[in-house]
């Protein structure tokens, strides 16, 4: 497939993952799991999405074209761990043109 082909794609894909670890990590051992925290880390993840959503460069755009936050809670089993869940929207790399000339 082209996500896992594509260097580009996959670079891209690990460059937005790097982004928000260290987005994230600011909060390891510095914050207790509390519904407020849970809601500051649903920030700092949005806050950063957006701003790779709204970073555009020449040529290759943005790095995200859309992102949702699908969940962020507390593991039962694991009480010192949260998941996070966030679809993200990727672009695809221009790798060929379908021109199609019809004469009239």
């Amino acid at each position: 497939t082209t996500e896992l082909s594509e260097f580009s794609f996959v670079k891209n894909f690990d460059y937005v993952s790097i982004i928000c670890k260290d987005v994230l990590d600011n909060f390891l051992g510095k914050y207790n799991i509390t519904p407020s925290t849970l809601g500051m880390l649903d920030t700092a993840l949005r806050s950063v999405l957006e701003s790779l959503r709204l970073y555009k460069l020449p040529r290759i755009g943005s790095p995200v074209l859309g992102y949702e936050i699908a969940s962020i809670q507390q593991l039962e089993s694991i009480k010192d761990r949260v998941e996070v869940y966030a679809n993200v929207s990727f672009p695809y790399p221009l790798n060929t043109v379908g021109l199609h000339l019809v004469s009239q």
